[in-house]
């Protein structure tokens, strides 16, 4: 499911949302790829992003799991609906230290009426394993919003 492409149009959509999330654009998410149930983002290693120790934050690495997730379930969702982060577990592996990029690459192993389950693997720039992750959606009706608010 997550190698199938999407229409060049829908992928377009999508990747125009993507570049509207103001918190994407503060940390400097990149989308590398986007298909049908999967999504790969990166992130470079800056200053600002360290912890105490000088490798990126975790809370960074958790942002980057939840918004691959996020886009690699988007593509599935119907039309009326939108999700919602319900839950999610990282398991960090190894750190992201400077010069290095952080890539998440998730994909959706189910998505139901109302629940939708993602998993996430998290590396570094040479391929070696920072995070693993699971995310769990929850499906809900999209609500009305005023004419000038843009849709997600």
């Amino acid at each position: 499911m997550e190698n199938t492409p999407l229409d060049p149009a829908e992928q377009s959509r999508i990747r125009g949302f993507f570049e509207k999330v103001p918190f994407a654009r503060l940390l400097g998410i990149k989308m590398e790829s986007l298909t049908e149930g999967g999504c790969t983002l990166s992130l470079g290693m800056r200053a600002d992003l360290r912890q105490r120790y000088g490798v990126m934050h975790g809370g960074v690495i958790a942002t980057l799991v939840d918004t691959a997730a996020a886009y690699a379930i988007f593509p599935r969702v119907p039309a009326g609906k939108e999700i919602t982060t319900v839950e999610f577990k990282v398991s960090f592996l190894s750190s992201i230290r400077d010069g290095g990029r952080a890539f998440a690459e998730a994909r959706l192993l189910r998505l139901g009426r109302r629940i939708g389950v993602c998993a996430c693997e998290v590396q570094d720039e040479n391929g070696n394993p920072a995070a693993s992750a699971l995310v769990t959606y929850m499906v809900i009706d999209r609500p009305s919003r005023p004419a000038a608010e843009p849709e997600p």
